[in-house]
């Protein structure tokens, strides 16, 4: 990858994490898809960098933030239920 590509991933990241936060106090669910990917981003950033315990920790990150979803759907779809009766 080039300079330039890495360069332009590393300062989109707390753009990403920023709107993750937004969403994530409007209680909107798509925040966790903005975490996801923030978190993918980071993991490689902290690869090329060889900071492998630091990868590692976002690799952590991004798996709470699949169950982090998963919660969240669930619950929005047990609301979803209790309304209809």
């Amino acid at each position: 990858m080039l300079m330039a590509q890495r360069h332009c991933l590393m300062r989109s990241q707390p753009c990403l994490s920023l709107v993750a936060q937004y969403l994530l106090h409007r209680k909107l669910i798509e925040n966790w898809y903005f975490w996801m990917v923030a978190d993918v981003i980071y993991v490689y950033i902290y690869l090329i960098k060889k900071l492998d315990l630091t990868a590692v920790l976002y690799a952590i990150f991004f798996t709470m933030c699949v169950a982090g979803y998963v919660a969240w759907r669930k619950a929005l779809r047990s609301d979803d239920d209790s309304d209809g009766k």
